[in-house]
C-alpha cells in the first residue's frame, strides 16, 4: 500500500517527507520543500479537481509544474508566473482563479550551476541529471535554460465528467514538435519514498523564451544549456478532502500507467 492509501480520508490532510535533519530556524526550512497540491495516484485514477487555486499555489513557490482542473492543460511555473500550456501547444498565463488536481511547486533559490554538455535524446538528459544530482533518496528543483535544436513536447484536451484515468486521457494527447528554439525546462525529482504522492524520478515540462509555447517534455536535443539546481528537504503535500477524492482508489498500483503517462 502506498502511502497514499494509508491516510485516513474524509478531510484535508498535509503530509510532510524530511530529507534531512530540520534546521532551527523553521522559515528557513519550509522554504526549501517541495508544496505539492493533492496527489499523482488521485490523478492516475481520474480525480481532476482540486481545491487549491494558483493564487494559493503562488503563495507556496514560484517554480514548478502540474495540470489544471479538468486537465485543461499542462502547467509551467518560472519566475513566479504560472503558465498554461493548451492542448495546442499555446501557453498564456494562467488566471489566478483557476485550480489544480495536481501541482508541485518550491521557491527556488539554486546553490548550483553547471553545464549539460551535448544532450541527444531524453534518455540523455535523465541520465547527466542523475549524474549532476546522484543521490536518488533525495528531493530536486532543477531549471534548464538555453538553445535546442529540438524539443518534444505534449498537452492533453480538457476532459469532460466523467472523467476517464489519466492513462486513457493522455491518449488523446497532441504533440508538438520545434526546432532551433530557446527556453526553459522546468524539471523536477522525487525519490522512491515518495511513490503514489508524486512522479518517482524526474518530471519536467518546457517553456520557450517567448512564453508562447511548451508543454509536458517528450524528448530533445540541445548542447550546453545552463543547468542550476537545489536539493530540497523535503514534501508537504496538501490531500483534498472532498467526496470525489475520498471514493478514488488510490491503493492500486499504477507505476505502469505512470511510466506509459510520462514516458
Amino acid at each position: 500500500m502506498n502511502a497514499v492509501g494509508r491516510i485516513k480520508r474524509g478531510a484535508l490532510v498535509a503530509l510532510i517527507f524530511l530529507c534531512v535533519a530540520a534546521p532551527s530556524a523553521a522559515g528557513a526550512q519550509q522554504a526549501r520543500w517541495l508544496h505539492q497540491a493533492s496527489s499523482i495516484s488521485a490523478l492516475l485514477a481520474g480525480v481532476y479537481d482540486g481545491e487549491e487555486s494558483i493564487a494559493d499555489l503562488k503563495r507556496n513557490g514560484d517554480f514548478g509544474l502540474g495540470t489544471f482542473d479538468g486537465l485543461d492543460g499542462e502547467m509551467v511555473m518560472l519566475d513566479g508566473v504560472c503558465h498554461q500550456v493548451l492542448v495546442s501547444g499555446e501557453a498564456r498565463v494562467a488566471q489566478d482563479s483557476l485550480k489544480t488536481p495536481f501541482a508541485a511547486v518550491v521557491f527556488f533559490r539554486p546553490v548550483f550551476s553547471a553545464d549539460s554538455g551535448r544532450i541527444e535524446n531524453m534518455e540523455g538528459l535523465l541520465k547527466r541529471l542523475n549524474r549532476l544530482f546522484p543521490n536518488g533518496d533525495g528531493f530536486y528543483a532543477v531549471r534548464l535554460t538555453g538553445e535546442f535544436e529540438m524539443v518534444k513536447t505534449r498537452s492533453v484536451p480538457k476532459q469532460n465528467r466523467p472523467y476517464p484515468p489519466l492513462v486513457e486521457a493522455a491518449k488523446r494527447q497532441q504533440l508538438s514538435t520545434a526546432s532551433n528554439v530557446s527556453g526553459d525546462l522546468v524539471a523536477l525529482y522525487c525519490p522512491p519514498s515518495a511513490a503514489g504522492l508524486n512522479v518517482v524520478g524526474w518530471h519536467v515540462h518546457f517553456l520557450n523564451a517567448q512564453r508562447s509555447r511548451g508543454g509536458h517534455l517528450l524528448d530533445l536535443r540541445a548542447k550546453d544549456l545552463k543547468v542550476e539546481g537545489m536539493a530540497l528537504n523535503g514534501l508537504q503535500a496538501i490531500l483534498p478532502g472532498f467526496e470525489e477524492y475520498n471514493k478514488a482508489r488510490l491503493c492500486e498500483d499504477r507505476e505502469a500507467e505512470l511510466s506509459r503517462v510520462e514516458r
